[in-house]
């Protein structure tokens, strides 16, 4: 471990705690706060410094928007806090609902900010629209499939719900069908919002069923962050904690969670510049009897990077059957991507470091692999 530190000390420090945007769900980041209470002097100095500022900035080196929530609105889908759907038109009305049958919809029930949650419909009908809502808040998206699986008069449409940065709080999804003037009934599904470490650079693996699928993200100086190397939290002597590492390993070694997804976070000062290659692996099919779809997403301050190679968000699927390939390599390379704003150079040494334990589980799945 100590050999990783020292190789990240090429890197940089320092996590600036985002301030959510949207509805606050009351949770903070618990573990950043609870390293920071251990390292804290419990008998500090009651002598104030008289060179102090007796007003400091709350916020040195920052430049805060004066109106941060001048383009978010949790009351309407599209308002930036819920999730987009690629190539669906936005409508302010009322979801539509009928009585011409009920959807067969499989989606997660958790999701990450910044993930994506596959809804994938099977039908012995075809649909020409589907629609996509949230209870309880304004308009829904209408979404006209042209790509799907026909075969022996069975449908699958897939369905990819990106979720806003900004997505914090539970959610009920609603989603109909329309063939003709024939509206479907109305499937729902309560979607949980799970927290996760913050940072400026965020990559999300999500799957639609419980598989142990892996995410890998190698840096430019050659670290690879996956469930072999969890990373962890720096803590530096002016009391800021900086994360960086796998937050999430799902379904280890079929030792099921039900989360589906994985997620890798790199605070801002830690983003070195360079090319990043972003793998996906499929370490153990929990149930070989289905096939299972992923999609990866990575943005960096918030937006979606431009690719070298791949595509962003990029989409994939394990078939049915699909095998594990135990090498020294993942089985697919999502995607690269490249850098050039990013910061290097700091020396970490007299950071203190906790590392990001890995569960029981991801422990085995190291045994196993070596």
């Amino acid at each position: 471990m100590k050999t990783k530190i020292l190789v990240l000390a090429a890197v940089v420090l320092l996590l600036g705690i985002s301030i959510p945007s949207c509805l606050d769900n009351g949770e903070s980041t618990i573990v950043l706060e609870s390293i920071k209470a251990q390292n804290q002097d419990p008998n500090p100095d009651p002598t104030p410094d008289p060179n102090s500022d007796p007003n400091p900035d709350p916020n040195p080196n920052q430049n805060p928007d004066p109106n941060p929530d001048s383009q978010l609105d949790e009351t309407t889908i599209n308002g930036g806090c819920y999730f987009q759907i690629r190539d669906a038109e936005f409508y302010g009305d009322n979801i539509p609902s009928g009585s011409c049958g009920v959807l067969d919809v499989n989606m997660n029930n958790r999701v990450l900010a910044g993930g994506t949650n596959i809804a994938t419909i099977v039908s012995s009908v075809q649909y020409d629209k589907f629609y996509v809502g949230i209870k309880g808040v304004s308009g829904y998206y209408e979404y006209v499939p042209e790509n799907f699986y026909h075969e022996d008069g069975t449908y699958v449409y897939t369905i990819s719900l990106e979720y806003s940065m900004d997505y914090q709080r539970d959610i009920e999804v609603q989603i109909s069908a329309s063939r003709g003037d024939c509206v479907s009934g109305m499937f729902t599904q309560d979607i949980k919002f799970v927290k996760s470490q913050e940072g400026a650079l965020n990559v999300v693996l999500t799957f639609d069923n419980d598989k142990d699928l892996d995410l890998h993200v190698v840096t430019p100086s050659g670290i690879e962050i996956y469930y072999g190397y969890q990373g962890g939290f720096f803590e530096f002597s002016n009391g800021e904690v900086a994360f960086m590492g796998l937050d999430h390993d799902s379904n280890a070694g079929c030792a099921i969670d039900g989360l589906n997804n994985e997620n890798i976070v790199i605070s801002d000062e830690f983003v070195e510049p360079g090319e990043y290659k972003v793998y996906v692996d499929l370490f153990s099919n929990c149930n070989p009897t289905i096939a299972t779809n992923w999609t990866c997403t990575v943005r960096y301050k918030g937006e979606l990077v431009q690719t070298r190679t791949g595509s962003n968000p990029a989409v994939g699927v394990f078939p049915i059957g699909a095998t594990e390939i135990w090498n020294d390599e993942p089985d697919i390379l999502a995607m690269t991507f490249v850098v050039s704003t990013g910061k290097s150079g700091i020396e970490i040494s007299n950071a203190s470091f906790t590392p990001n334990q890995p569960s029981r589980a991801s422990l085995q799945k190291i045994a196993r692999k070596r």
